[in-house]
């Protein structure tokens, strides 16, 4: 876990001090029903043309954070994965327009499962694998943080 906290934290520090412009999010739909409430990945747009992306790693239980863009994907009779702008979506509201102040990796015993963006000003955008799906908060969760064993890594 020690190596990948130094690379997402090399990632994500490049986004302290720097305004969130937007956020976009990869959804899935299925026969025109569109199912926003737990994306695929998420893409954080800053000031300085700075982005990162969120998603779950393949292991199921953590994030993985790149700089790669949201892609959409056919699945055929499955559906489909699209891109929707996230701009004004209240999950996100917290944060968009504000610079960010500090950013925040929850950790359990072995992995990182999410991560906490504070804004200048005051509100958050906590983003959190939970059994492969990614939820988005306001607020840290204190249940959910204790039911994991969770704990706060500071971004540097």
């Amino acid at each position: 876990m020690k190596n990948n906290v130094i690379e997402i934290s090399g990632l994500l520090r490049k986004a302290l001090g720097f305004r969130l412009l937007s956020v976009f999010a990869l959804v899935h739909t299925f026969d025109g029903e569109m199912d926003c409430t737990s994306p695929q990945e998420l893409l954080f747009l800053f000031e300085g043309e700075f982005q990162f992306r969120v998603m779950c790693h393949q292991d199921g239980e953590s994030i993985h954070v790149d700089s790669q863009p949201l892609v959409e994907v056919d699945m055929g009779a499955h559906g489909r994965n699209i891109l929707c702008n996230c701009y004004d979506d209240k999950s996100f509201a917290h944060g968009v327009g504000k610079p960010v102040e500090n950013i925040e990796l929850i950790v359990s015993d072995k992995i990182i499962f999410g991560m906490l963006l504070l804004f200048s000003g005051g509100g958050s955008i906590v983003i959190l694998n939970l059994g492969d799906d990614l939820y988005v908060y306001d607020e840290l969760p204190g249940d959910i943080i204790e039911e994991e064993n969770g704990k706060k890594l500071q971004v540097t």
